[in-house]
């Protein structure tokens, strides 16, 4: 099979959510992952980031005010650091044995298709997220845009459907809160604009009223419940 032809087979869903990247959630969020590929020397996934509350630092594994986990370090999950090599692979393939005028429309077409595969299967299949869990695909994103950096400084612009659904799963409780109010009173009148200053313009008001009401902070705080 040519390379051509591996990268082009790349563009299916089942070889880019078939892998794992729409399972990943039902998962432990932890696990170790397979030999090599993503891991650093130490075993772990390579990418990591650590959830620091307004006030920054501190330890242990408390809620900050702004919804998120103070003092708590997330690495890729697990359970995605196969389908990440797979990707990895042929992003490589791409870049080395494709002739650069087919390079670029092939590269954001894969791109799309991770981006619609993962919202779809992934977000929108995903019923609830704790501030942990917005965290932890905060951290898994973050590893794909780092796949497709050799052929773009700005991956965000090619990944929109993910961006936007973490601006909304990890803004600060009280700006949700407010945005949810303005997104479900059916008189307001500036639904849109209110919506696109957050930084979100390529979902719909319908996908940004489902994806507030996913969080489970937000739940917690209108019930008086612990989700």
């Amino acid at each position: 099979m040519t390379a051509l032809a591996i990268v082009s087979d790349l563009t299916l869903p089942s070889i880019v959510c078939g892998a794992g990247l729409a399972e990943h959630f039902d998962a432990a969020p932890l696990q170790t992952p397979a030999e090599g590929g993503l891991r650093g020397d130490g075993g772990q996934a390579q990418v990591r980031t650590s959830m620091a509350g307004e006030g920054g630092g501190g330890g242990g594994r408390r809620r900050g005010d702004d919804g998120g986990i103070e003092g708590t370090e997330y690495e890729v999950s697990g359970s995605i650091i196969e389908a990440l090599e797979l990707l990895r692979d042929h992003l490589w393939i791409l870049s080395q044995f494709v002739h650069p005028d087919l390079r670029q429309g092939m590269w954001r077409k894969i791109a799309k298709e991770v981006d619609t595969c993962f919202y779809e299967r992934v977000v929108a299949d995903t019923a609830l997220f704790s501030p942990s869990g917005a965290a932890q695909l905060q951290v898994d994103m973050a590893a794909i845009k780092q796949l497709f950096k050799p052929f773009t400084a700005r991956p965000d612009n090619f990944l929109k459907l993910i961006k936007e659904s973490l601006v909304l799963l990890t803004m600060p409780t009280r700006l949700a809160r407010r945005l949810s109010a303005v997104l479900s009173d059916p008189q307001a009148r500036n639904q849109e604009d209110t919506l696109h200053e957050t930084g979100v313009s390529l979902l719909t008001l319908s996908q940004a009223r489902v994806l507030c009401g996913k969080r489970t902070d937000l739940i917690a705080s209108t019930t008086g419940a612990q989700i």
